[in-house]
């Protein structure tokens, strides 16, 4: 998936604290897709996070990023959940965009040219943490 393409799917997925589920899961079936053994350690039966890596490796390069936003301004005017381009493509806005849904953009593209060049990474999603980080807390605790 184009990597423009792939951020505006991730904001179309509602994901406000304590609604993680539906981003887990796409976010597991991207990267089973692109060759990621996939782990999920739940917060609650709801709340998956996530642990993935593309080989086994003694050493791995590793990202972690978090899957929920927090609520849209009452004051937004646009869908929150829709990607807005400004000046050029330069500028884009829409709910997470900034915190973190471009950052998981980043993550799993970078994710995808590691499965090309055979690199070892090990990625870990967590839920709540616009919350109390819960899914860090159980993250760590596995």
């Amino acid at each position: 998936m184009l990597t423009l393409k792939l951020l505006q799917k991730l904001v179309s997925i509602p994901s406000v604290f304590p609604n993680e589920y539906a981003i887990s899961k796409f976010v597991q079936g991207y990267l089973k897709k692109i060759g990621f053994t996939v782990k999920v350690i739940n917060t609650t039966k709801k709340r998956p996070n996530i642990i993935a890596f593309n080989k086994s490796a003694k050493k791995y390069l590793g990202f972690y990023g978090h899957l929920d936003t927090v609520p849209a301004a009452t004051d937004y005017k646009q869908n929150p959940f829709r990607v807005y381009f400004e000046k050029n493509r330069k500028i884009a806005r829409g709910l997470g965009v900034c915190d973190m849904k471009a950052g998981i953009t980043a993550i799993i593209k970078t994710a995808e040219h590691a499965v090309q060049q055979n690199i070892p990474v090990k990625l870990v999603f967590g839920v709540d943490e616009e919350n109390i980080s819960e899914g860090a807390h159980d993250l760590v605790n596995s």
